[in-house]
C-alpha cells in the first residue's frame, strides 16, 4: 500500500531547486515529535544521507535515506476502469456500518477486506468474518459488472475512515484501488482472491420477528452476558408472547436472566447468539426500533433498522 500526501510550502532563498528524497517514515516521525514546534532544515547529502538541524542549530544530525528511484510507482498499474464519488461524509457512514464485519483472521485472508460489487442492480459494499455479515446498497444505478472480485484490504479501509474529508473519490482497477480526499491520496493493492458468494447465507424473511428499541436491545444484552464465559460469550434469547427473556449460563459461575417487552406478540422460539457480535451489529444500527428476524433456531438472524439499504446477518450459536 502507498500513502501519498501533498503540502505546498513557500521555498526560501536557500533552496537549490527541485529534488527527490525518500526518508524512513517512523524515524522521521520520531524526530519531528522530539523537536516539538522547532522548524527543521533538511539538506540532501551524497551517499543516501540527509543532514538536519533546527533554525538555531541547537539540534543537528544525519539520517540515512533511501534512493528515490527505488520508490514504487503506484501509477504503474493496469489503468483506471471505475471511478466513484462520495460527498457529505457518505463514505465514512458506509464504512461505519461495514468495517465491524471485516475479518482479522489471516487463515482466510480473502475476508480481510471490504468487497465492492458492481452489477446491473447497482453498487454494493459488504464484509463478513464468517460469523456476521453486513451489506450496504450504495446506489441502484446499473453498473457494468467487473470480472474480478474487488477486495479492498482492511488497513486501506481503516485509513479511508481516518484520513478522508467529507468528499472522497475512489478509483478502482482490476488490481488496485485509490482514494483521493483533500490533499491525501492513498493507493492500495487489492486482495488477490475470489470473495465468497454471500447470497447463500442471506436468508429470506423468517416467520419469527422480535422488535425492540435499539437501546433496550443493547442494555438487555449487556446485562444478560454478565455471567457468560468462553470466547463466544453466548446468550440465549427466548420469546413468550410479548415478553423476551435473554440470559446466560455457566456451570462454574451461575446463570442470569433479563426480561424485556417487545412491540408485538410472537410465536415462542429459543435461540442463541454470540453476545459480542450481536451487540456490535446493534450499535451500528440507527436509533429507534430494531427488528430481529429468523426462520428457526438454527437459521441465520437478520437485524434490521429503518434503512432498507443495509443488510445485517448474525450466525446462530448452540446454547
Amino acid at each position: 500500500m502507498w500513502v501519498t500526501t501533498r503540502d505546498d510550502v513557500q521555498a526560501n532563498k536557500e533552496d537549490t531547486g527541485e529534488f527527490d528524497i525518500c526518508l524512513p517514515a517512523a524515524e522521521l516521525l520520531a524526530l519531528t515529535k522530539s523537536m516539538g514546534n522547532r522548524d527543521i532544515v533538511l539538506v540532501v547529502l551524497p551517499n543516501n544521507l540527509v543532514s538536519f538541524h533546527d533554525i538555531a542549530e541547537r539540534v543537528s544530525g544525519e539520517m540515512k535515506c533511501y534512493p528515490p528511484a527505488d520508490w514504487p510507482d503506484p501509477k504503474s498499474d493496469d489503468g483506471e476502469v471505475r471511478q466513484e464519488s462520495f460527498t457529505n461524509g457518505r463514505w465514512r457512514s458506509i464504512v461505519d456500518k461495514i468495517d465491524l464485519a471485516i475479518s482479522t483472521e489471516e487463515t482466510r485472508y480473502y475476508l480481510n477486506g471490504m468487497h465492492i460489487m458492481f452489477n446491473d442492480d447497482g453498487m454494493y459494499a459488504e464484509a463478513t468474518d464468517g460469523h456476521r455479515l453486513v451489506r450496504v446498497i450504495i446506489d441502484k444505478e446499473p453498473r457494468k459488472p467487473m470480472e474480478n472480485s474487488l477486495i479492498v484490504p482492511r488497513k486501506t479501509i481503516a485509513l479511508s475512515k481516518v484520513l478522508c474529508e467529507p468528499d472522497v473519490k475512489w478509483f478502482f482497477t482490476y488490481q488496485s484501488a485509490r482514494f483521493e480526499s483533500g490533499n491525501v491520496v492513498v493507493h492500495s493493492k487489492l486482495i488477490d482472491s475470489i470473495y465468497p458468494d454471500t447470497n447463500r447465507v442471506i436468508p429470506e424473511e423468517g416467520k419469527h420477528s422480535i422488535v425492540i428499541n435499539r437501546e433496550e436491545w443493547i442494555d438487555t444484552i449487556t446485562m444478560a452476558r454478565a455471567l457468560a464465559s468462553g470466547r463466544g460469550r453466548a446468550i440465549k434469547i427466548t420469546t413468550n408472547g410479548y415478553e423476551v427473556v435473554m440470559g446466560s449460563n455457566d456451570p462454574d459461575l451461575g446463570h442470569i436472566e433479563v426480561k424485556v417487552k417487545q412491540k408485538a406478540s410472537v410465536d415462542n422460539i429459543s435461540f442463541g447468539l454470540n453476545s459480542k457480535y450481536i451487540s456490535e451489529l446493534l450499535k451500528s444500527c440507527d436509533a429507534g426500533d430494531v427488528r430481529v428476524n429468523l426462520q428457526d433456531a438454527s437459521s441465520p438472524v437478520r437485524i434490521s433498522d429503518g434503512d432498507p439499504n443495509v443488510t445485517r446477518i448474525c450466525m446462530p450459536m448452540r446454547v
